[in-house]
C-alpha cells in the first residue's frame, strides 16, 4: 500500500480527513470519512460533510491515490502548508499526504469520490464544487508526490 497504513482493507476504526490548509476569504469545503465505530464523533459545521464508509472503501480510496503516484507520509498532516490534503487516522495510526492546490487536485479528487460507493461520494463532490474553477489550472507543485 502507499500509506502508512498497514492493511485498509481490514481497517476498523478510523477517521479520514479531506481538507484544505492556507488562506482562505471564503470557506472551504471538507470531507469527512468515517468508519462505523467513528461515525459518533463527527461534529456538523458549516461547510463539511461526512459519510460512513467501509474498509474496502478506504482501502479503494488508499489505492485510487497510490495509482496517481500519491504517496503517503506517516504522522499528521502538517499544519502551514497551502492546498487540499487526505489525513487518515486508523487507530491512532496517522497518515497523510498532500494534494495540491490546482488542476491537478480536481483529478485526485474526482479519483477519491470514484473509490467511494456512490452514496458517499457527496462529501467529495462538495469540495470539487466549490473548487471547480481550477480547471485547466496547473499549481506546478511537484511536492505533492
Amino acid at each position: 500500500m502507499a500509506s502508512a497504513l498497514q492493511s485498509p482493507a481490514e481497517a476498523t476504526d478510523f477517521a479520514v480527513t479531506i481538507g484544505y490548509d492556507g488562506p482562505e476569504d471564503k470557506p472551504f469545503y471538507r470531507a469527512c470519512l468515517l468508519s462505523r465505530t467513528r461515525a459518533g464523533e463527527y461534529v456538523a459545521q458549516p461547510f463539511w460533510g461526512s459519510a460512513v464508509i467501509g474498509a474496502r472503501e478506504l482501502a479503494a480510496l488508499v489505492d485510487a491515490l497510490a495509482a496517481g503516484g500519491v504517496r503517503f507520509s506517516p504522522g499528521r498532516h502538517p499544519a502551514g502548508s497551502i492546498g487540499y490534503y487526505v489525513e487518515i487516522d486508523d487507530s491512532g495510526e496517522w497518515s497523510h499526504c498532500p494534494l495540491g492546490f490546482g488542476g491537478e487536485t480536481l483529478t485526485w479528487l474526482a479519483a477519491l469520490a470514484g473509490a467511494l460507493d456512490e452514496a458517499n461520494r457527496g462529501p467529495v463532490r462538495d469540495i470539487i464544487g466549490r473548487i471547480g474553477f481550477l480547471r485547466g489550472a496547473d499549481d506546478g507543485n511537484a511536492d505533492r508526490r
